[in-house]
C-alpha cells in the first residue's frame, strides 16, 4: 500500500545514523519549528526586559488563540504550562473536593500523575480507588461500561488517561463526560498523547478537566502544554501559586482584551510570575507545519506505520501484542519483548548495539513491555531495523 504521506528525515534534526520510534516520549522538532523557536530566543535576547517580559504577553495570547482553535476550545478556558503533569497538578490541587469522597483512577494510568491525585487526596481526606480496566475490550461500550459500574456512592471524580500511555488504548472520554455529569461525577483527563495523535473538540464535550501535552505528537517544542477547565469550574479554583494575578477573591483585575485578560480566571492563573515563553511562541510555527502536510494525512500516517509494526512484530517476529485492537488503539504500541530482551537494560543494549531509540520496562502486573510509538519523520524500513536488532541477542 502507498504510503498516505512521506515528510522524510531531512525535515528533522535527528541523527543519520540512529532510528528514533520514542514519540510517545518526545516527538523530534521539525527543523522549521526549531528555527522560529531559535528566532524566539534570538528576539527576547535582544532586550530581556521589553521584549520577554513586557512585551510578551500579546504575541502570548494570540498563540493561546490559534491553540485553542486546535484542539477545539475557547481561548479563556486554557492556560498553557511546561508539561501535562504540571496542568494536572494545578487543577487537582486547584479545585475544591468534598472530604470523604472518593477518586477513582485506572489502572493504566500514568504513574506521576497517580502520585499527584495520591497527595492531592491525603490532604483533601478523600479516598482512591483503582478501577481495573478490561485487558482486552471488544468496544467503547465496553470502556464505557468499565468505567460506570466501579462508580460508586461517595465517588466525587474520575481521573483516566485518553490515551493510555504503555498500550495507546483510546478511551471515549467524550461519552464518558456525558455520562458523569449526570451523575455529579468531575472527569479529569490525562491527555498527554492526544493532541496531534487524535483530534480534540474539548468544548464539544462535558469534560471537567483535561490536561494535555503539546511536545509528544503535536511536534512542539519541549516543555509546551495546556490545561482545559470548563468554564463552570472557573470560580471554583484557587491558584496554588499565586503571583501578579492574586487570587479570585482579589477585588482589581485588568480588562484588556490585547492580552486576553477579560476574565480574572485568566489574570489568576496566567500572572503567576515571568518565565521563558518563546517555546509557547513557537507553536504557531508547529501548526504551520502540521498545516503545510495535512493533518488528517499526518495522523493518518501514525496509524498506517502502527498497523505495519503490529503486522512485523507480532504478525512476522511473533511477539504478543498488549495493544488493543486498532479500532481502540492511536500511536502507541505495547509488546512483549523476546525471553532475551527482558532485562533492565535493554533499552541501553539496543540502543548501543543497533542505535534505535525505543523503552523497555517492567510492571508487576504485566512483566516486560516494549513500547513502540513512530511518527512521521519514521518509514517503514525503521521498524524492519527493529525486527533485526530484536532477533539477535542483546
Amino acid at each position: 500500500m502507498k504510503p498516505t504521506l512521506r515528510i522524510g528525515r531531512r525535515q528533522f534534526m535527528l541523527a543519520a545514523d540512529e532510528v528514533y520510534l520514542n514519540a510517545g516520549t518526545f516527538s523530534a522538532l521539525p527543523r522549521a519549528v526549531f528555527q522560529a523557536l531559535v528566532r524566539e530566543l534570538a528576539a527576547a535576547e535582544s532586550n530581556p526586559t521589553r521584549i520577554a517580559a513586557e512585551n510578551s504577553r500579546a504575541p502570548l495570547w494570540a498563540v493561546q488563540q490559534v491553540i485553542a482553535a486546535y484542539v477545539g476550545a475557547e481561548p479563556c478556558d486554557i492556560l498553557f504550562r511546561e508539561n501535562v503533569t504540571q496542568a494536572l497538578n494545578l487543577a487537582l490541587f486547584a479545585l475544591p473536593w468534598e472530604k470523604g469522597g472518593e477518586l477513582l483512577v485506572t489502572d493504566h494510568e500514568y504513574g506521576a500523575i497517580v502520585n499527584a491525585a495520591r497527595e492531592m487526596a491525603r490532604r483533601r481526606a478523600l479516598s482512591i480507588r483503582v478501577l481495573r480496566l478490561p485487558r482486552d475490550p471488544g468496544n467503547e461500550d465496553d470502556l464505557c461500561a468499565a468505567v460506570l459500574q466501579a462508580l460508586g456512592p461517595r465517588t466525587t471524580g474520575v481521573l483516566l488517561s485518553h490515551v493510555m500511555t504503555a498500550t495507546g488504548l483510546v478511551m471515549p472520554v467524550a461519552r464518558i463526560a456525558r455520562a458523569l455529569r449526570r451523575r455529579g461525577v468531575r472527569l479529569i483527563v490525562d491527555g498527554a498523547h492526544g493532541p496531534g495523535l487524535v483530534p480534540l473538540r474539548l468544548a464539544a464535550t462535558e469534560i471537567d478537566v483535561y490536561g494535555g501535552n503539546l511536545h509528544k505528537w503535536f511536534m512542539g517544542p519541549k516543555g509546551t502544554g495546556f490545561l482545559y477547565v470548563n468554564r463552570r469550574l472557573h470560580k471554583l479554583m484557587e491558584p496554588i501559586v499565586v503571583g501578579w494575578g492574586g487570587t479570585p477573591r482579589d477585588r482589581h483585575a485588568p480588562v484588556d482584551p490585547v492580552q486576553g485578560y477579560t476574565e480574572r480566571f485568566q489574570y489568576v492563573f496566567r500572572m503567576q510570575g515571568l518565565r521563558d515563553f518563546a517555546p509557547f511562541l513557537a507553536l504557531q510555527a508547529t501548526l504551520d507545519f502540521r498545516r503545510q502536510h495535512g493533518e488528517a494525512r499526518i495522523m493518518r500516517r501514525v496509524q498506517e506505520l502502527g498497523a505495519y509494526a503490529r503486522q512485523k512484530l507480532a504478525g512476522e517476529l511473533g511477539l504478543e501484542c498488549l495493544s488493543p485492537r486498532a479500532g481502540l488503539q492511536a500511536g502507541l504500541l505495547a509488546f512483549r519483548p523476546p525471553p532475551a530482551w527482558r532485562r533492565p537494560d535493554a533499552s541501553e543494549r539496543l540502543f548501543r548495539k543497533r542505535r534505535i531509540t525505543v523503552p523497555f520496562w517492567h510492571e508487576p502486573a504485566r512483566g516486560f513491555l516494549m513500547r513502540v510509538s513512530p511518527h512521521v519523520w519514521n518509514d517503514e524500513s525503521d521498524i524492519d531495523r527493529l525486527a533485526q536488532g530484536l532477533r539477535a541477542k542483546p
